[in-house]
Parts: structure tokens; C-alpha cells; sequence
């Protein structure tokens, strides 16, 4: 806490991720809508090669396009002293109270930020590392959710080394048309669309440049998506409106979701916001989300994607993502995106305090035993 009694809260945003971009739009959104009264913010832009560099004066997108945010001169770190952390700026040293991370896809999203705040003991306000991780790793999920009884439609994991042997099993048990995505990327970044045999090989090795793994799903070809957000507080979820997404593609785009500017994601003209659906629909969508919420110990916002064929009447799971872009705002109606934030830096807070009740040592001191013997 600094001196006006606010909290200093400091805010990751960018890293080494195709979703790069992204995490500065978000960021950008969040910064602006933080309650100044209360929290003092401190933005540390994560280079796509990962260096440290603080932003000052950070308040319009015109600071990327005019590329303030590269000027490595302002690089900055972070220590740990007295029981406290610090971000070392110019030789002086900022006292750091809650870490908020905005930031998209593999390499940042996926636990490996969140992990790096754990070793700075500091609050979080978004997942853990292992719902994180688990989130972002469209193959495990799925594998999880599956054994809790959360329909998803057919799908298949490969590598480029199980590929071939996949393939045969896929080509004897799936019908076209298929859909190919990176098992750990976000954004619609890689997906291809596969409509018969003569391409599938081809398509399965564009998107095995992106990730290790992929994963190949049965298509639906008569279907809505769904959306609906989440966040826990004290000890309650609080679900969001339903939205329904509209697109003109074979699935949702990376244009359709961040063109003019990065903030066609919020905007109305691709979105129905509630989503025009009976209350059946509505409460199975409810319960997965707060079930999937549970089942991976999120913390912080998220946003659950569905796919629901109007030929079977069935909603499929789809992805989850533990830092949404824009941070899901738009999709509660009882909160201004202040509030939420409010909400959440709280919730952090609490779960770091319960978190440090815990045990973590022990107190036994093994380098003291007179006979310990090394081998060599």
C-alpha cells in the first residue's frame, strides 16, 4: 500500500504468444477502467521475447501504434526483500500489493505468469497454475471434463509422431467434415477446416507448426455458439448473461473476433447479448459453467465457449479460457467493468490470505543431522 492508502497493483500484459496483441487490448481495457481511488497501477509489458518493460502514461492504443511500449531503456524487475516484493525501476523500488495479469494464450496464460507471481508471493487475480495449465491444454481438458460427464462432441489428439497411426483410426470412426486446432493456442489462431481425405494430411501438418499437439473434432454443420462467464466471490459463483455469436464463417475467426482495432470482440454487431434461448437451454448452460468452474478450481473470471446442434438438440462443450478476452466485461449487466474488477482484485486478496495460512514448511532442519552422508 503506498502512501495515499491506494494498493499497488501491477499489471502484465503482452508476452511470448500469437495472442501478443490481444493481451495489449484487454490491458489496455482494464488499466483504463481500474478504480484510481483505490488501486495505483503499475504495467509491466511482457516483450514477445519476454523482457520486463514498464509503461508509463499508458492510456490510448495510439502508445503500441507509436511503439512506446519497445523502448527497452524502461525495462524494469521485480526482487523479493524484507517479506515484501519490489519492481525496480530506474534504481528505485515500487512496493508491488496484488499481481493482475492480462494476458492471452501459450506461454503466459497457461500458469507459466501465474507461477512466476507465486514466486513472488504476491495475490493473483486470475487461475492457479495447474487450472491454468490444464485450461490451455485443449486435450487435457477435454480429457478431464469427459471422466465428470461434460458432453463434448467426438474428437482425437495427435502429434507429429502418433500422426499416422491417429489418422488411420480417425479415417475408420469420424465423418467429415472435421475441424483441426492447436491444442494450446487461443484466438481461432491455426484452426482449419477439413472437408475430405485428400486434404486432412495437409492440414493436419499447418497446424502441427503452430503446437506439438493438435487436436481434430467432428464438425458440426447445423449449430450456435454460446457463450457464458464466470467468477467466483466469496465462496459464490456469479454466471453471466448467455451470448449467442454470430459469424458468417465455417467457425468463429480471428477476424470475426478482433478486427477494427481488436474490439470487435465487445462490439454488438457479431453478438447477441442475452442470447434469445428458453430457460432449459439457458440452465444447462448454467450448470456446466459453474460445474467446469468447480471440477478445475478456477479462480478470477473465465469464459466457457458452447456449441449447440440445432439437428440433435445437444450443447457441447467447447473451450474454456481462465483470462477471457476483455475479461468477459460485457456480459454482466449488474456490474459496470469497474465493479467486476473491483470484485475480483478483493477475491484475489482473500484467496491469498486463506493460501498463507497454510503450512508450508517443516520443521526439521535435515542439513543439521551429524551422520548425513553424500554419495558421490
Amino acid at each position: 500500500m503506498n502512501n495515499d492508502g491506494k494498493l499497488n497493483i501491477c499489471i502484465f500484459i503482452g508476452g511470448c504468444s500469437v495472442e501478443h496483441e490481444i493481451s495489449l487490448i484487454s490491458g489496455l481495457q482494464a488499466i483504463l477502467n481500474l478504480d484510481k481511488s483505490l488501486y495505483k497501477p503499475f504495467v509491466v509489458y511482457l516483450s514477445k521475447d519476454n523482457e520486463f518493460i514498464y509503461l508509463k502514461d499508458l492510456n490510448t492504443t495510439n502508445y503500441f501504434k507509436e511503439g512506446h511500449h519497445l523502448n527497452k531503456k524502461t525495462n524494469c524487475y521485480f526482487i523479493r526483500k524484507n517479506n515484501n516484493t519490489y519492481l525496480v525501476y530506474k534504481r528505485k523500488h515500487y512496493k508491488i500489493d496484488i499481481c493482475f495479469p492480462v494476458v492471452h494464450g501459450k506461454g503466459v496464460e497457461d500458469g507459466n505468469l501465474s507461477g512466476y507471481i507465486n514466486l513472488l508471493k504476491l495475490p493473483n487475480v486470475c487461475s492457479n497454475v495447474l487450472s491454468s495449465s490444464i485450461a490451455q491444454d485443449k486435450g487435457m481438458c477435454k480429457k478431464i471434463l469427459k471422466t465428470k460427464g461434460i458432453r463434448m462432441c467426438k474428437w482425437i489428439e495427435l502429434t507429429k509422431e502418433t500422426k499416422q497411426k491417429k489418422v488411420d483410426k480417425l479415417l475408420n470412426n469420424f465423418k467429415f467434415p472435421l475441424i483441426i486446432k492447436p491444442s494450446t493456442l487461443g484466438s481461432s489462431i491455426g484452426i482449419e477446416i477439413v472437408n475430405n481425405t485428400q486434404e486432412l494430411n495437409t492440414l493436419i501438418d499447418n497446424a502441427l507448426k503452430y503446437d506439438k499437439k493438435v487436436i481434430i473434432e467432428e464438425k458440426l454443420t447445423n449449430f450456435v455458439e454460446y457463450n457464458m462467464a464466470c467468477f467466483k466471490s466469496k465462496g459464490i459463483l456469479y454466471p453471466s448473461l448467455v451470448e449467442e455469436v454470430k459469424t458468417t464463417s465455417n467457425y468463429l475467426t480471428f477476424n470475426d473476433k478482433y478486427a477494427s482495432g481488436g474490439l470487435k470482440e465487445t462490439s454488438k454487431e457479431n453478438r447477441t447479448i442475452p442470447a434469445p434461448i428458453d430457460e432449459s437451454l439457458l440452465n444447462e448452460i448454467t450448470n456446466y459453467t459453474k460445474n467446469i468452474y468447480n471440477i478445475l478450481n478456477f479462480s478470477g473470471v473465465i469464459r466457457i465457449d458452447y456449441l449447440y446442434d440445432l439437428d440433435s438438440n445437444k450443447l457441447y462443450f467447447n473451450e474454456v479460457n481462465t483470462i477471457p478476452g476483455s475479461l468477459a466485461f460485457y456480459l454482466y449487466k449488474d456490474y459496470s467493468f469497474k465493479e467486476l474488477l473491483n470484485i475480483l482484485i478483493k477475491e484475489a486478496i482473500l484467496n491469498f490470505n486463506k493460501e498463507k495460512e497454510l503450512i508450508n514448511s517443516f520443521n526439521t532442519n535435515i542439513l543439521q543431522l551429524k551422520d548425513l552422508k553424500m554419495k558421490k
